[in-house]
């Protein structure tokens, strides 16, 4: 029998952490956010399939956006 695991983190269609430890699940969940890989993709935490948190597409490099990105 194949072992559930709780936890998943996606950017986009890809998947970047399963497991069953919350904390790590929520470490890689922030991390993800943090890496300009990630930027033009909505990254999802999930609990058994349920989404429980989300960040959305950073301004400036969302597909519909045509802003550009400026430095503050």
């Amino acid at each position: 029998m194949q072992q559930q695991n709780d936890f998943e983190v996606r950017a986009g269609k890809e998947c970047i952490y399963t497991g069953n430890d919350a904390k790590e699940a929520h470490e890689a969940f922030k991390a993800a956010a943090l890496k300009p890989e990630y930027y033009d993709r909505t990254i999802d935490l999930l609990y058994k399939g349920r989404l429980v948190a989300g960040f959305k597409e950073r301004i400036g490099y969302r597909p519909t956006d045509n802003r550009q990105q400026t430095d503050s």
